[in-house]
Protein backbone atom coordinates (compact mmCIF):
# COMPACT_ATOMS: atom_id res chain seq x y z
CA UNK A 1 0.00 0.00 0.00
CA UNK A 2 1.35 3.71 -1.20
CA UNK A 3 1.24 6.19 1.82
CA UNK A 4 1.16 9.46 0.21
CA UNK A 5 2.20 12.67 2.29
CA UNK A 6 1.56 16.37 0.57
CA UNK A 7 2.91 19.73 1.20
CA UNK A 8 1.47 22.78 0.10
CA UNK A 9 3.69 25.72 -0.28
CA UNK A 10 3.04 29.05 -2.64
CA UNK A 11 4.49 29.51 -5.30
CA UNK A 12 4.35 32.21 -8.04
CA UNK A 13 3.72 31.15 -11.37
CA UNK A 14 2.84 32.19 -14.35
CA UNK A 15 -0.13 34.90 -14.27
CA UNK A 16 -0.41 34.65 -10.68
CA UNK A 17 0.40 33.31 -7.40
CA UNK A 18 -0.17 29.44 -7.46
CA UNK A 19 0.27 26.51 -5.67
CA UNK A 20 2.48 23.55 -5.71
CA UNK A 21 2.56 20.53 -3.34
CA UNK A 22 5.80 18.77 -2.78
CA UNK A 23 4.85 15.13 -2.28
CA UNK A 24 6.33 12.12 -1.22
CA UNK A 25 5.36 8.72 -2.38
CA UNK A 26 6.35 5.81 -0.02
CA UNK A 27 6.06 2.60 -1.61
CA UNK A 28 6.14 -1.73 -0.63
CA UNK A 29 8.14 -3.52 -3.06
CA UNK A 30 6.61 -7.13 -3.58
CA UNK A 31 6.05 -9.91 -5.91
CA UNK A 32 3.45 -7.70 -7.54
CA UNK A 33 6.02 -5.07 -7.77
CA UNK A 34 9.29 -6.09 -7.90
CA UNK A 35 11.56 -8.68 -9.30
CA UNK A 36 14.82 -9.71 -7.58
CA UNK A 37 17.02 -12.53 -7.94
CA UNK A 38 21.02 -13.62 -6.98
CA UNK A 39 23.27 -15.35 -9.16
CA UNK A 40 26.59 -17.02 -8.64
CA UNK A 41 28.77 -19.26 -10.98
CA UNK A 42 27.30 -22.11 -9.48
CA UNK A 43 25.95 -24.03 -12.47
CA UNK A 44 22.33 -22.29 -12.69
CA UNK A 45 22.41 -20.57 -9.62
CA UNK A 46 18.75 -18.58 -9.08
CA UNK A 47 17.70 -19.15 -5.30
CA UNK A 48 15.53 -15.89 -5.33
CA UNK A 49 13.08 -16.62 -2.16
CA UNK A 50 12.69 -15.14 1.37
CA UNK A 51 16.24 -14.03 1.32
CA UNK A 52 18.87 -12.74 -1.38
CA UNK A 53 22.36 -13.52 -0.09
CA UNK A 54 25.01 -11.22 -1.48
CA UNK A 55 28.93 -11.90 -0.68
CA UNK A 56 31.50 -14.58 -1.32
CA UNK A 57 31.92 -17.76 -0.75
CA UNK A 58 34.43 -21.13 -1.26
CA UNK A 59 37.18 -18.58 -2.40
CA UNK A 60 35.80 -17.63 -5.57
CA UNK A 61 31.43 -17.84 -5.79
CA UNK A 62 30.59 -14.60 -5.64
CA UNK A 63 26.89 -13.64 -5.39
CA UNK A 64 25.43 -10.62 -6.82
CA UNK A 65 22.23 -9.11 -6.17
CA UNK A 66 19.89 -7.69 -8.67
CA UNK A 67 16.65 -5.90 -7.89
CA UNK A 68 14.11 -4.25 -10.44
CA UNK A 69 10.65 -2.45 -9.30
CA UNK A 70 7.75 0.00 -10.81
CA UNK A 71 8.38 3.26 -11.11
CA UNK A 72 5.23 4.93 -9.03
CA UNK A 73 2.60 7.13 -11.29
CA UNK A 74 3.85 10.87 -10.86
CA UNK A 75 3.10 13.72 -12.93
CA UNK A 76 4.75 14.16 -16.13
CA UNK A 77 7.41 17.58 -15.81
CA UNK A 78 7.75 16.83 -12.03
CA UNK A 79 11.00 17.51 -10.35
CA UNK A 80 12.39 14.67 -8.74
CA UNK A 81 13.90 15.75 -5.51
CA UNK A 82 15.23 12.86 -4.25
CA UNK A 83 14.66 8.82 -4.70
CA UNK A 84 15.80 6.49 -1.47
CA UNK A 85 15.72 2.37 -2.36
CA UNK A 86 15.93 0.75 0.65
CA UNK A 87 16.69 -2.95 1.96
CA UNK A 88 16.50 -4.77 4.99
CA UNK A 89 19.22 -6.61 6.25
CA UNK A 90 19.11 -9.69 8.68
CA UNK A 91 20.38 -10.53 11.73
CA UNK A 92 23.80 -12.16 10.75
CA UNK A 93 26.07 -11.40 13.82
CA UNK A 94 28.91 -9.03 13.16
CA UNK A 95 29.16 -9.40 9.20
CA UNK A 96 29.43 -6.35 6.99
CA UNK A 97 29.26 -6.23 3.00
CA UNK A 98 30.08 -3.54 1.22
CA UNK A 99 28.37 -3.48 -2.17
CA UNK A 100 28.72 -1.10 -4.94
CA UNK A 101 25.37 -0.34 -6.98
CA UNK A 102 24.88 -0.19 -10.90
CA UNK A 103 22.09 0.69 -12.71
CA UNK A 104 21.36 -1.97 -15.26
CA UNK A 105 21.01 -1.52 -19.04
CA UNK A 106 20.04 -4.77 -20.00
CA UNK A 107 16.38 -6.41 -19.67
CA UNK A 108 16.14 -10.18 -17.94
CA UNK A 109 13.61 -12.08 -16.35
CA UNK A 110 12.79 -14.07 -13.26
CA UNK A 111 14.61 -16.91 -14.78
CA UNK A 112 18.04 -14.71 -15.20
CA UNK A 113 21.32 -17.06 -13.98
CA UNK A 114 24.91 -15.61 -13.68
CA UNK A 115 24.98 -16.56 -17.58
CA UNK A 116 22.19 -15.68 -19.13
CA UNK A 117 19.53 -12.77 -18.23
CA UNK A 118 16.58 -14.92 -19.53
CA UNK A 119 17.19 -18.57 -18.32
CA UNK A 120 18.46 -18.82 -22.47
CA UNK A 121 20.09 -16.00 -23.98
CA UNK A 122 23.72 -15.21 -22.23
CA UNK A 123 24.98 -11.83 -20.73
CA UNK A 124 27.98 -10.32 -23.09
CA UNK A 125 29.96 -12.19 -20.22
CA UNK A 126 29.29 -14.05 -17.29
CA UNK A 127 28.30 -12.96 -14.25
CA UNK A 128 27.09 -9.70 -15.97
CA UNK A 129 29.39 -7.22 -17.69
CA UNK A 130 30.32 -3.93 -16.90
CA UNK A 131 29.85 -1.27 -19.21
CA UNK A 132 27.88 -3.42 -21.45
CA UNK A 133 24.78 -5.32 -19.34
CA UNK A 134 24.97 -2.58 -16.46
CA UNK A 135 26.43 0.51 -16.11
CA UNK A 136 30.03 1.27 -15.43
CA UNK A 137 29.70 4.11 -13.53
CA UNK A 138 28.30 3.22 -9.96
CA UNK A 139 24.87 4.95 -8.97
CA UNK A 140 26.05 4.23 -5.32
CA UNK A 141 27.71 2.54 -2.74
CA UNK A 142 26.39 0.82 0.58
CA UNK A 143 27.91 -0.88 4.06
CA UNK A 144 25.19 -3.60 4.73
CA UNK A 145 26.69 -3.65 8.53
CA UNK A 146 24.35 -3.47 11.94
CA UNK A 147 20.81 -5.41 10.81
CA UNK A 148 17.90 -3.01 9.94
CA UNK A 149 17.06 -0.65 6.74
CA UNK A 150 19.96 0.40 4.50
CA UNK A 151 18.91 3.57 2.13
CA UNK A 152 20.43 4.22 -1.22
CA UNK A 153 20.10 7.24 -2.26
CA UNK A 154 19.19 6.69 -6.28
CA UNK A 155 18.29 10.12 -7.16
CA UNK A 156 20.25 11.21 -9.79
CA UNK A 157 19.66 7.27 -11.56
CA UNK A 158 15.50 7.85 -10.75
CA UNK A 159 15.53 11.03 -12.58
CA UNK A 160 17.14 9.44 -15.53
CA UNK A 161 14.45 6.71 -15.47
CA UNK A 162 11.58 9.21 -15.08
CA UNK A 163 12.71 11.35 -17.80
CA UNK A 164 12.31 8.81 -20.16
CA UNK A 165 16.32 9.16 -20.95
CA UNK A 166 16.93 5.23 -19.64
CA UNK A 167 15.05 2.42 -19.75
CA UNK A 168 14.24 0.62 -16.33
CA UNK A 169 15.98 -2.19 -16.34
CA UNK A 170 16.65 -2.10 -12.55
CA UNK A 171 19.74 -2.17 -10.47
CA UNK A 172 22.76 -4.75 -9.24
CA UNK A 173 24.33 -4.58 -5.79
CA UNK A 174 28.29 -6.14 -6.74
CA UNK A 175 30.19 -7.08 -3.35
CA UNK A 176 33.35 -5.27 -2.90
CA UNK A 177 33.56 -7.14 0.66
CA UNK A 178 35.27 -10.52 -0.74
CA UNK A 179 36.34 -12.07 2.75
CA UNK A 180 34.64 -15.51 2.32
CA UNK A 181 31.20 -14.20 4.07
CA UNK A 182 27.63 -13.61 3.08
CA UNK A 183 25.38 -11.34 4.47
CA UNK A 184 21.33 -11.66 4.33
CA UNK A 185 19.27 -9.19 2.18
CA UNK A 186 15.56 -9.18 1.90
CA UNK A 187 13.49 -10.32 -1.22
CA UNK A 188 10.59 -9.60 -2.86
CA UNK A 189 8.54 -12.44 -1.01
CA UNK A 190 8.27 -11.84 2.58
CA UNK A 191 9.52 -14.47 5.70
CA UNK A 192 7.13 -16.71 6.61
CA UNK A 193 5.04 -16.10 8.48
CA UNK A 194 5.05 -12.46 7.53
CA UNK A 195 6.04 -11.68 10.84
CA UNK A 196 9.47 -9.75 9.32
CA UNK A 197 8.87 -6.42 8.09
CA UNK A 198 8.44 -5.96 4.72
CA UNK A 199 11.86 -5.60 3.31
CA UNK A 200 11.97 -3.74 0.29
CA UNK A 201 10.70 -0.18 -0.03
CA UNK A 202 11.19 3.03 -2.03
CA UNK A 203 10.93 6.52 -1.64
CA UNK A 204 10.13 9.60 -4.03
CA UNK A 205 10.43 13.09 -3.14
CA UNK A 206 8.97 15.35 -5.83
CA UNK A 207 7.24 18.55 -7.30
CA UNK A 208 4.78 18.84 -9.47
CA UNK A 209 4.69 21.57 -12.21
CA UNK A 210 2.60 24.49 -10.23
CA UNK A 211 -0.55 25.17 -11.58
CA UNK A 212 -2.16 29.34 -11.64
CA UNK A 213 -4.87 29.54 -9.22
CA UNK A 214 -8.13 30.48 -10.33
CA UNK A 215 -7.38 34.04 -8.27
CA UNK A 216 -4.49 34.17 -10.94
CA UNK A 217 -6.34 33.63 -13.48
CA UNK A 218 -8.83 36.22 -12.49
CA UNK A 219 -5.62 39.01 -12.43
CA UNK A 220 -4.96 38.23 -15.74
CA UNK A 221 -8.54 38.60 -17.13
CA UNK A 222 -8.49 41.50 -15.65
CA UNK A 223 -5.34 42.97 -16.87
CA UNK A 224 -6.36 42.57 -20.51
CA UNK A 225 -10.14 43.80 -19.92
CA UNK A 226 -8.01 46.99 -19.02
CA UNK A 227 -5.91 46.75 -21.92
CA UNK A 228 -9.22 46.37 -24.35
CA UNK A 229 -10.64 49.31 -22.60
CA UNK A 230 -7.65 51.42 -23.16
CA UNK A 231 -7.53 50.45 -26.54
CA UNK A 232 -10.88 51.81 -27.34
Amino acid sequence: MNRLAVVSVAVLGIGGWGSVHAAQIVQQLSTSNAIDAPINSSPAYNSSSYYNYIGMAESTLVTNVLYRFDLPAIPGGSTINSATFSIWKFDDGNITQTADVHAITKDWTNSVTYSTYDGTNPWSSSGMGSGTDYEAAVTATVAFNAPGWHDIDITSQYQQWFSGAEANYGLVLIPTTLDNQYTRLAATEPVPPNTEPFGLQLTVDYTPVPEPTSLGLLCVAGLLGLRRRRKA
